[in-house]
Parts: structure tokens; C-alpha cells; sequence
């Protein structure tokens, strides 16, 4: 991959996981769960999201973990949470509209 493409990718995953933990402080999407373990399902979402499918569960769990308790099962569950979420204001789990938010805002 072009450093160029890199970076994008890069800012377009910080971007929409920026927005999807904004959704998370909006909506009732795991309450009382710490703003960390949020931010890591938002950075896990945004990535499944993109065609980018670089992190795996286990990476993020073990990058999170060292902070705040974290299990697969638990990133799982905030994730459909989040996911449920998504796809009610969307009305789609399609990442276009989205997207065109983040690219809006990218320049």
C-alpha cells in the first residue's frame, strides 16, 4: 500500500471511529461502560466497517486491556450495541453516508 493510501486509510479509520464513539456518548450504547472500552469497540468498528479489516478481536481486547477490563465477549456485545445503533440512524450498515461525513470533514 502508497504511503499516501496509508495515511488516508489512517485518517478515515481515526475519523469514523471518532464519530462512532460520538454516537455511542449520544445514544444509550453501553451505559456505565468506560469511555475506553467504547473507544476501542468504535476503533474495532470502524475498521470492520472499511475494507481495511486490519484488527482482529485480540488485538484490540490486548491493546485495551492494559488499560481497562476487556474480554472478546464483552467487545463483542458493546459492538452489536453500537452496531444496532449505527444501523437505526443510518437505516443501513452500508458505510457510505458516513463516509461522506468523514471525507466532508477531511478537507
Amino acid at each position: 500500500m502508497a504511503p499516501f493510501t496509508c495515511r488516508y486509510v489512517y485518517l478515515e479509520l481515526q475519523e469514523l471511529s471518532a464519530h462512532l464513539l460520538e454516537i455511542a456518548d449520544e445514544e444509550p450504547v453501553g451505559p456505565g461502560t468506560t469511555r475506553l472500552a467504547m473507544a476501542a469497540t468504535a476503533m474495532y468498528m470502524a475498521d470492520q466497517l472499511t475494507e481495511g479489516n486490519a484488527l482482529t478481536q485480540t488485538q484490540v481486547v490486548g491493546a485495551a486491556s492494559t488499560m481497562v477490563k476487556m474480554t472478546t465477549s464483552r467487545l463483542s456485545m458493546y459492538f452489536q450495541e453500537l452496531h444496532d445503533v449505527y444501523v437505526t440512524r443510518y437505516r443501513s450498515d452500508v458505510l457510505d453516508a458516513v463516509l461522506k461525513w468523514s471525507r466532508s470533514r477531511l478537507r
